[in-house]
């Protein structure tokens, strides 16, 4: 059982790459999407971030299956709570970044996009 951690601006190389790893993915994007359109609501983000680790948990330990967590995690430490739901349920992980896409699918603004730029760690 592995959960992948994949950072990076949400676009097409991103998804690509996602695609190809062939596990469940989850992330904030699908609390966001409603009716199949993207809504994203800053003042709903810590609901998508539990609904995330929820998820996490969920299929873990009772699915047992291979996760992927589709997300930019800017800063490592927001991929803390992943890292140990993975260890707790004795998962591999595998951080991988994708930092290749020059657009987002989602639209998002040049001033949330120069703010990544500008925070991102290694």
């Amino acid at each position: 059982m592995t959960v992948y951690l994949v950072r990076g601006v949400i676009g097409p190389k991103k998804m690509e790459y996602i695609n190809k790893l062939g596990a469940v993915t989850i992330g904030e994007d699908q609390f966001f999407c409603v009716n199949g359109k993207y809504h994203f609501d800053k003042t709903k983000l810590k609901a998508a971030q539990d609904y995330v680790k929820i998820m996490l948990n969920v299929l873990l330990t009772k699915l047992g299956i291979d996760v992927v967590i589709n997300n930019t995690f800017v800063k490592k430490a927001w991929m803390a709570p992943y890292l140990d739901i993975a260890k707790k349920n004795n998962a591999f992980v595998k951080v991988v970044t994708v930092n290749e896409d020059t657009e987002t699918i989602h639209y998002t603004s040049q001033t949330t996009l120069d703010w990544i730029k500008l925070n991102w760690e290694d």
